[in-house]
């Protein structure tokens, strides 16, 4: 999991966790939970800044690269995808889940035949931070997320062992 610093100003709103930089206002549990995903890791999560132009909580995640050729051959099934995805998020959430193959001429490329396909999974609160101070609606889209992000997880995860069996 990694942050960054969106302006030097903002830095006392961050704190350590394990070996990790995150806004100070993220649970550990919130946190926790999305560090044990069994397919999906996570890459960024901010709380929202309300002192900048970076006020909308986010949750992005990357598929694990044990998963990607299982889950790419799951999402050969729209419908089940859409099933799985459907009313996991309230309406105050915006959720982007993609994946991409990379194809390069160039022999120097990063993109090769051995390469993985990204699968990407972001989740976005449509309302911004409406104070400096961690606010409940905010507070309650974490929780409300993660707990969508975790039944996701577990929906695919039991799919892809349906498919293994």
């Amino acid at each position: 999991m990694a942050t960054r610093i969106i302006y030097p100003a903002l830095e006392d709103y961050q704190r350590k966790w394990r070996v990790y930089r995150v806004d100070k206002n993220l649970k550990d549990d919130w946190l926790v939970r999305l560090n044990n995903l069994k397919l999906f890791y996570v890459t960024s999560v901010c709380e929202g800044h309300f002192t900048c132009d970076d006020n909308y909580p986010t949750i992005v995640l990357f598929a694990k690269r044990d998963f990607i050729d299982s889950l790419k051959e799951l999402f050969a099934d729209k419908e089940l995808l859409f099933s799985i995805f459907d009313g996991n998020f309230a309406s105050d959430t915006e959720f982007t889940f993609s994946y991409t193959l990379g194809v390069s001429t160039n022999p120097n490329s990063i993109i090769s035949a051995t390469s993985c396909t990204p699968i990407k999974f972001s989740l976005h609160s449509k309302d911004p931070r409406e104070s400096l101070l961690l606010d409940d609606k905010t507070s309650e889209w974490f929780e409300a997320s993660v707990i969508s992000i975790e039944r996701i997880d577990e929906a695919l995860y039991g799919r892809l062992e349906e498919i293994c069996q």
